[in-house]
């Protein structure tokens, strides 16, 4: 009963503090989800606070969860670009969550671990909600290099908690590495983080482990890598390129970590900009077919496009 009191205030301030027309933009919203259309655009002028009505439907659709029995309320946020996002994501923040847009730059590979950052955080302060910020541009891309220093140590991070690796680290180290300034710093960060989540009793990084090991049952990614590895040990040429080896391990960590997400709701701010989760012919390329995987994530309810229209 408290929370969904507090859920009733959070929706009256969020709507008290909006304009007739946003209010009864995102009243409408309401109306639609609550009648079982899951996917409602919202398109205006700039300027007219798209963003405001996107918060108004936070607030409405926590309501709508809650009643509905859900044991937290997950939203994404997607836009163009990093800066709009750490703009944005405090406006859309009616729960105060506070989160961080800046973890891991977005790129869908680590969100495993702002995913299990979020649930203890919630948990803990016994909020209701998760807001987690993606940019196609860096989430879902998937390109032929080796990802960012970032990246790579949090998968180190977790690679070195796998029994079935633990007799190849030091190459595994070596060739994740690729000569990374402080790199040791990074892997010491990240297994920092991982570490604390871990010795607090939560599901993390076991749930994730043992999504790693299903995902390598159907793609052998463990036998490419200790091939990979066995080649580096026998110093006599190597069959694949570090940055290919790299790109496999990339892209299982972007599957487990949407695997993970199972939004309630997802906001994507100009979407019309995002041709790899809108284009079907997009969808044939690997940065696509995540796409397409996240948006069949099971648990995903319901998306509110927003779109600027221009007057002619």
């Amino acid at each position: 009963m408290d929370l969904e009191k507090n859920l009733r205030t959070i929706e009256e301030k969020t709507m008290a503090q909006l304009k007739d027309f946003q209010c009864a933009t995102v009243e409408r919203i309401d109306e639609l989800f609550r009648h079982g259309q899951n996917r409602v655009l919202v398109a205006d002028e700039v300027g007219l606070g798209k963003t405001l009505i996107a918060r108004g439907a936070i607030a409405k659709t926590a309501l709508i969860q809650y009643e509905n029995n859900d044991d937290i309320f997950k939203i994404v946020y997607i836009c163009s670009n990093q800066v709009i996002a750490n703009q944005n994501i405090q406006k859309l923040d009616v729960f105060n969550i506070r989160p961080d847009g800046n973890s891991g730059d977005a790129r869908l590979s680590m969100q495993h671990l702002k995913i299990a950052e979020q649930e203890y955080s919630s948990k803990k302060n016994k909020s209701y909600a998760q807001l987690i910020p993606l940019t196609p541009s860096t989430s879902f891309s998937m390109t032929n290099g080796g990802g960012t220093k970032e990246e790579r140590a949090l998968m180190y991070a977790i690679l070195m908690r796998i029994p079935a690796l633990e007799d190849y680290l030091p190459e595994i180290n070596s060739f994740i590495s690729q000569g990374v300034n402080w790199w040791d710093w990074y892997v010491n960060y990240y297994d920092e983080k991982v570490g604390f989540l871990e010795d607090e009793g939560t599901e993390y990084p076991g749930n994730v482990i043992e999504k790693i090991i299903n995902f390598d049952s159907k793609n052998n990614i463990f036998d490419l890598l200790i091939r990979h590895v066995e080649e580096i040990r026998a110093g006599e040429g190597v069959t694949d390129s570090d940055n290919y080896v790299l790109q496999k391990l990339r892209r299982m960590f972007a599957e487990v970590s949407v695997s993970m997400l199972q939004p309630d709701l997802v906001i994507m701010d100009e979407f019309q900009r995002f041709k790899s989760l809108i284009d079907s012919e997009a969808q044939e390329t690997e940065n696509g077919v995540i796409a397409k995987k996240f948006f069949e994530t099971e648990g995903l309810n319901k998306v509110l496009p927003l779109s600027r229209t221009f007057l002619i």
